[in-house]
């Protein structure tokens, strides 16, 4: 058996194996597959927080929206990768902006560095479908609090089809503050932000 070290691109064509541990505790979304809605599979939003799926949380800004968790069907394409369930958050009047989202414990993200010179890059990937209009465009931001905020665009490529979204967000600068304990440290969010969409 060798140590591996190596410092620029590694191509696989085969299978890699491994002990206990590789690979472990990679994704930090906690109920990323929405199974979970201890609150609750429905409920009616007028106010920013917690309603139905677990460590999810919603902010819409002037509006009524509707928060369901859905079970998918076969014919859904993340159906077909292993998911089971969606939640859906359709707006019953005009949005001005929405958003949902999680707050990641510092305790969970501590190992990224994040705040050093020696930060880790993360990866944000998930699958969406909207009734918005083809060529919308829609954000991921990556913050911690109120000092600082990373804003990746995507766009819509088809109404009502699912899609893949993926992004990989560089380490904040060196110096920004991040918590490292038991409370909030990076907060993930996805949204429409500064347009009318009816059904976002």
């Amino acid at each position: 058996q060798r140590a591996l070290e190596v410092a620029g691109d590694l191509v696989v064509s085969g299978t890699i194996s491994g002990g206990a541990g590789m690979g472990a505790f990679r994704n930090r979304i906690i109920n990323g597959d929405m199974r979970i809605t201890q609150r609750g599979t429905s409920a009616t939003i007028t106010t920013g927080g917690y309603h139905t799926v677990d460590r999810i949380y919603s902010y819409p800004t002037a509006s009524v929206v509707q928060m369901t968790q859905q079970t998918l069907a076969a014919s859904d394409t993340p159906y077909q990768l292993g998911f089971r369930n969606s939640v859906r958050w359709t707006a019953l009047a005009a949005v001005a902006a929405f958003e949902v989202g999680q707050a990641l414990e510092g305790y969970s993200t501590s190992d990224l560095n994040w705040g050093t010179s020696f930060g880790s890059p993360v990866t944000i990937s998930f699958w969406i479908r909207s009734q918005c209009t083809a060529g919308s465009q829609l954000s991921i931001a990556v913050r911690n609090g109120s000092s600082y905020a990373y804003t990746v665009p995507f766009i819509i490529g088809s109404s009502g089809v699912w899609q893949y979204v993926t992004s990989t967000v560089p380490p904040p600068p060196n110096g920004t503050s991040w918590n490292t304990t038991n409370s909030s440290s990076i907060s993930l969010e996805i949204g429409s932000y500064g347009s009318q969409q009816t059904t976002p």
